[in-house]
């Protein structure tokens, strides 16, 4: 049987005294059956200990022992101990020699005293757009014969600025090797074309970004999640211990943009029911390069006053608040998206947008305006966003009733009106022609 004998533990009944104790961790019983101690059951059975028998010198037995993984409880005194038994006639069994052997004192070394986690460049890091975006995570203090499992990951919070004055943001995962060498994506599922994240080296791992855009700045770390000896972890294996590097700030440097958007409704008849309405969205950009813009027009219903009372009892007017609808929008690539069959969206000219809504409803009436973005190009040529913004004004569409819908106004006042005196005259001589009756029957 080996065991570990563990102290450092105080007896309250005893003044001083330390209390060793002893866990069984694995043995070969009386009939040769290999039996797990208690605390080492899962471990057994995860293959981590195991025991066997070998032949020795001189023929003697030699049981060896293996603990793939160590942890920090395994730390004290490990012994082996040997029994002989022998089997009585009665066929009960009784030990006849026993012998102790201690095998030595294992002091087990906490990963967090020795691991670190380095990432390169150290600092800050300034990069046109379009450039290529080079981190390096370097894994030290790992001792290469534990064979551990290693989770790489690494992370983004926020921008550069939000980091360094503390409201730090959201931290999103950029990519992820996982210990069996799988790479994985964050959320820009863009990324796994324009990116790589490599194995350099033992305990070395490179993430690429191939043209950094304005979106990539922010605040990188690498995160280590160490499965010390186990190389390929299920997915419901804790970590051993997660460590952290500390933060390199990439900032994109993008070039100077001014937008502007003014939308208009095009000139034309009043609008009626059926008609089309047309809207203009003129824009201008002020930068330098090739860009394009994106144009997205939103609707909102026109405010009715509404009348509040603040704490003093005065009348306050105020106009209803509520969220723009999306109607339709031109991307930077020329693809529109609307969200009706009756609407299109086209560009005029270099700086002209075009909405045009078919057959237009009492639906379609609202305060209408446009929002502008400018893409630039990198010189790989990709587009990325530039965080130029602008909003326009808001024009109102209103539809006027038809000269036949106001035919029908007095049409439908005559019908009902015609109506309303029937039914009367038809309740006035049944009236009287049932007193009449009434009166008939009373004189008989």
């Amino acid at each position: 049987m080996f065991g570990k004998r563990g102290g450092g533990e105080r007896s309250d009944s005893e003044a001083g005294g330390e209390v060793s104790t002893i866990r069984e961790i694995i043995s070969i019983d009386k009939l040769l059956g290999v039996v797990p101690g208690p605390f080492y059951k899962k471990r057994y059975d995860d293959g981590e200990i195991t025991l066997e028998k070998r032949n020795g010198e001189g023929g003697q037995g030699l049981f060896v022992m293996k603990m793939k993984a160590v942890q920090p409880s395994d730390a004290g005194l490990f012994f082996c101990e040997a029994s002989q038994w022998i089997r009585d006639p009665d066929r009960t069994w009784q030990r006849i020699a026993q012998r102790t052997l201690d095998i030595g004192n294992l002091t087990v070394q906490q990963l967090v005293e020795s691991l670190d986690v380095a990432s390169s460049p150290r600092g800050e890091v300034t990069l046109q757009v379009g450039s290529p975006l080079i981190l390096t995570c370097e894994v030290l203090g790992l001792a290469s014969e534990v064979n551990s499992g290693l989770l790489v990951q690494w992370m983004k919070r926020g921008s550069v600025s939000s980091d360094v004055v503390g409201t730090r943001g959201v931290e999103v995962e950029v990519a992820r090797m996982s210990p069996d060498g799988i790479v994985s994506w964050g959320d820009d599922l863009s990324r796994a074309s324009g990116g790589s994240l490599e194995k350099v080296s033992e305990g070395k791992y490179s993430l690429k970004l191939f043209s950094a855009r304005p979106a990539d700045s922010g605040v990188y770390r690498c995160v280590v999640s160490v499965y010390a000896g186990r190389k390929n972890p299920s997915p419901s294996t804790p970590a051993t211990l997660t460590q952290r590097s500390e933060g390199v700030a990439v900032n994109l440097k993008t070039k100077d943009v001014l937008v502007s958007a003014v939308a208009r409704l095009s000139r034309g008849p009043l609008l009626k029911r059926g008609s089309t309405i047309t809207l203009i969205c003129n824009t201008t950009v002020t930068t330098t390069g090739p860009v394009q813009v994106q144009v997205q027009w939103l609707r909102w219903p026109i405010p009715e006053p509404v009348i509040t009372r603040n704490s003093g009892g005065v009348p306050l007017d105020l106009e209803a608040v509520t969220q723009p609808k999306p109607i339709a929008t031109l991307m930077y690539n020329g693809v529109a998206n609307i969200n009706h069959s009756e609407i299109s969206i086209d560009r005029l000219s270099a700086n002209s947008y075009r909405l045009r809504i078919h057959m237009a409803t009492e639906e379609d009436q609202g305060l209408y305006g446009c929002h502008a973005e400018v893409w630039g190009q990198d010189p790989h040529g990709g587009w990325y966003d530039t965080g130029a913004r602008s909003v326009s004004n808001l024009v109102t569409v209103y539809l006027y009733a038809r000269a036949a819908d106001l035919l029908l106004i007095p049409l439908v006042v005559g019908v009902s009106s015609a109506l309303f005196v029937g039914i009367v005259i038809i309740a006035t001589v049944t009236c009287c022609f049932m007193k009449r009756l009434s009166r008939r029957r009373a004189q008989k």
